[in-house]
């Protein structure tokens, strides 16, 4: 067996891509997280492979998954160190004031088949999801999903857009701008939905899921992107356009089957639903439904 320690970095590292971050989760530098990896990996026998910017294992074991399984009842039972991913659109609403007992991620992530793998595996306990169209089947033997809000989708642009606060929009107008448009790879049904609308001069694909590139691509004040009054409220910089786009999204908690009626969870909740609370007078569309 490997230590809850040096498997706590393999893991990190697994989930948030980057050895500094591991280390910063950790309170170590990154050299002492590179020499937890290196044993833990010399006594489950695998190798670790990076490809497209990610960390996978050789292989899994299956006493690879009962350790993990393990260290996350102990996590549960301390309610300490729990390991929650989201999107961008959220990470206002975790970060200010931190979650007790949460280890936070970088809210970015390749896919949603990533993040299911991550949650399969044990190697994340939760992660919300602001797409409700790449959910897992109501029929997932490992995964389920406590739906948390659901808000109309949004067209945003830079607040110096030549479309803010103009009135009376077309399908001509949007043709004009070019639009950041997500890829099949991170969120395939989502992405052929708005695909199918067909507005925007071009499509600038994002090769990852990022708060930075999502963000801060408007800022040329000409790209149009997709969101709502969430994730509006989180990038004051960017506004609605009046355009609907006959689209509904939300916040969904996606986790592990065994793990949905557990306290820790049930208090993460309730905690969740405090904030959306707070963040309802502004998010006027957006309805809680927990």
């Amino acid at each position: 067996m490997v230590t809850e320690e040096q498997l706590e970095s393999l893991d990190l590292l697994l989930w948030l891509g980057n050895g500094k971050l591991a280390g910063a989760r950790q309170f170590c530098n990154q050299s002492s997280v590179s020499r937890r990896i290196a044993h833990c990996l010399e006594i489950l026998g695998v190798r670790l492979d990076r490809q497209d910017g990610q960390y996978w294992l050789s292989e899994t074991k299956d006493y690879l998954l009962l350790e993990r399984h393990l260290h996350q009842l102990l996590r549960l039972r301390a309610g300490q160190r729990l390991r929650l991913e989201a999107t961008h659109c959220v990470s206002h609403l975790l970060k200010q004031p931190p979650l007790q007992g949460w280890l936070l991620g970088s809210f970015d992530h390749r896919s949603v088949e990533r993040m299911y793998l991550l949650l399969r595996q044990r190697v994340i306990d939760v992660w919300i999801t602001s797409d409700t169209l790449d959910l897992p089947p109501e029929d997932d033997p490992d995964l389920a999903v406590l739906r948390l809000t659901h808000w109309p989708a949004w067209v945003l642009a830079d607040a110096h857009h030549p479309l803010c606060h103009e009135s009376g929009l077309t399908n001509g107008d949007l043709d004009r701008f070019p639009v950041l448009a997500f890829p099949e790879t991170i969120y395939p049904v989502m992405a052929g939905a708005l695909d199918a609308i067909g507005f925007g001069a071009s499509h600038t694909r994002l090769p990852r899921y990022d708060r930075g590139s999502w963000n801060r691509r408007t800022a040329d004040e000409v790209t149009l992107s997709f969101g709502g009054s969430v994730s509006a409220c989180g990038s004051p910089g960017q506004v609605k356009l009046e355009w609907d786009l006959g689209l509904v999204s939300g916040e969904s908690l996606v986790l592990r089957r065994d793990l949905i009626s557990h306290p820790q969870i049930v208090l993460l909740v309730e905690r969740l639903r405090e904030r959306f609370l707070l963040l309802k007078p502004h998010c006027h569309d957006m309805t809680l439904l927990v």
